[in-house]
């Protein structure tokens, strides 16, 4: 596939993680707790959010998504977390598939499909799960379709 590509030494730097099993009707209040603590503790951010959702969750029956939220940030010492978000001091893969999504982003499910098709297919084997690093965001509804997403997932060398 044209749009997939393989990056070595994909790295994102310092950042602050969260990641937490909860409802996926939930999700606004887990990025409004990691935009307070970014906020708190004023710092500038480095970069869209990016996010990953890990699809063996014990909690899956339960009607509840395993996800991972990732915000590259400046680094800076002495930052006040909850209980919930971690420091990650240099967020990297050694070795990562990318592929980019063109469109509305409802169609994301067909892409991250499409990549894991290009896995087995390959003998591949992925570490990670697929994370979304929104790449342009437009601005009204009418422009949805101009969205770009970056799906990078970690493959074990």
């Amino acid at each position: 596939m044209k749009d997939i590509s393989t990056i070595r030494n994909y790295e994102l730097g310092f950042c602050l993680k969260i990641r937490k099993s909860l409802l996926q009707q939930e999700i606004p209040l887990l990025i409004n707790e990691l935009e307070t603590c970014i906020i708190g503790n004023n710092l500038t951010k480095r970069g869209n959010t990016i996010s990953g959702i890990h699809e063996k969750s014990s909690d899956y029956n339960a009607g509840k998504v395993d996800i991972e939220i990732i915000q590259p940030v400046l680094f800076q010492e002495n930052i006040a977390l909850s209980a919930s978000i971690e420091i990650i001091e240099n967020w990297y893969l050694k070795s990562s598939l990318h592929y980019t999504h063109t469109g509305n982003p409802q169609n994301l499910q067909n892409s991250a499909n499409n990549l894991k098709n290009y896995i087995l297919e390959n003998g591949l084997n992925p570490i990670t799960p697929i994370f979304n690093l929104p790449l342009v965001i437009p601005t009204s509804l009418k422009d949805i379709d101009t969205s770009v997403y970056e799906l990078i997932i970690g493959i074990d060398e």
